[in-house]
């Protein structure tokens, strides 16, 4: 699917996308939840802790922003940053309790909304109104670390190995 055209659309696609995801993840017992290289290299866990992460990366990417702040932007043009972070959050999450990653999932995507929503839609669409988004408009971090990066690690989990 295209990016959404209107804030309404977008908030729709995260809530609906989003919801799809819990109820995937709330659907599977916690011993194969917990079982590793069943969503490919990861484990359903890792895959919901994964989707936080970035989550949480764009509220601080925009936060910062907001504040004035220097965002700290990842250089994208260097091979492998993607998967070295990607790594990093694995292997920082590791020993955390599933439940307490089911927890922060849902805080997490409830202060996605909230933001969300507290954007005006012109900001959301305009390029070059925040410095840190270069050439990209917000909207491209926000579909990128919310209804976009669910729908791929959806659609990951629905093929897992049982």
């Amino acid at each position: 699917m295209a990016k959404p055209a209107s804030k309404a659309k977008l908030v729709s696609e995260i809530q609906t996308r989003h919801k799809r995801l819990e109820e995937k993840i709330a659907g599977i017992p916690r011993d194969v939840a917990l079982k590793p290289k069943t969503v490919g290299a990861w484990s359903v866990k890792d895959t919901v802790v994964h989707i936080t992460a970035w989550e949480k990366t764009f509220l601080t990417w925009y936060n910062d922003g907001l504040a004035g702040k220097k965002v700290d932007m990842p250089d994208w043009r260097i091979k492998g940053t993607l998967g070295a972070i990607n790594r990093k959050i694995f292997e920082e999450n590791l020993s955390r309790d599933l439940k307490d990653i089911l927890a922060d999932f849902t805080v997490t995507f409830q202060q996605i909304l909230s933001t969300v929503a507290s954007i005006q839609e012109e900001n959301i669409f305009a390029r070059g109104k925040f410095d840190w988004t270069g050439r990209r408009t917000l909207l491209d971090y926000i579909w990128a670390n919310t209804a976009g990066h669910y729908a791929e690690h959806l659609a990951a989990i629905e093929r897992m190995k049982k």
